[in-house]
């Protein structure tokens, strides 16, 4: 028989343990309902429905603030004309993760379009050396510098966005495993 004290034990125990279940559940729950709206935010701007997927990235961004939601909204508000709180989100996304070249790309982007060239020089050639191989960037930095009539860096940038376009190429030629899946 068990003493009084052990059954307290195992009585705790119990209670523990459905409590920590229960909290795995919550979470599993909470994670699949944000996939659930991270994918109608990305179908809603496929469909070209940009305040319904900016709606949708606000609920997400509300809940579990993630570098990759505030650069998505970001696009979506760059493409709304709404530069500036693209801006803010690009930097927000950058705060919570510095190493995404493409983040960098797409605020650099949004520099440029506020005319601010030479903040968009500097975040084009912070993405390219994150990420040597990011063509956007490369051809991005390339017609900024012919904005600024800087025509040989302008020329330079295009003939090394081919040169590693030609690489990838290439190397997708040659190693086809992505096709695969």
């Amino acid at each position: 028989p068990l003493s009084c004290q052990a059954a307290i034990a195992l009585d705790a125990a119990d209670r523990e343990e459905a409590l920590v279940s229960t909290k795995t559940s919550q979470l599993l729950r909470q994670s699949v309902e944000v996939a659930i709206l991270r994918r109608q935010a990305l179908d809603s701007a496929q469909q070209g429905n940009l305040e319904e997927a900016i709606d949708l990235l606000n609920k997400l961004i509300d809940h579990t603030p993630t570098s990759a939601d505030y650069n998505n909204r970001g696009l979506l508000l760059f493409q709304n004309g709404q530069f500036a709180a693209a801006l803010e989100d690009y930097n927000r996304a950058l705060a919570l993760n510095p190493k995404q070249a493409k983040v960098y790309n797409n605020r650099a982007n949004c520099y440029a379009a506020l005319g601010q060239l030479l903040e968009a020089i500097s975040d084009y050639e912070t993405a390219i050396d994150l990420d040597p191989s990011n063509l956007n960037a490369w051809v991005n930095q390339g017609i900024t510098f012919r904005d600024l009539e800087l025509y040989s860096q302008a020329v330079e940038n295009f003939d090394l966005a081919l040169r590693f376009a030609s690489i990838l190429q290439r190397h997708d030629r040659q190693h086809p495993s992505h096709l695969l899946e």
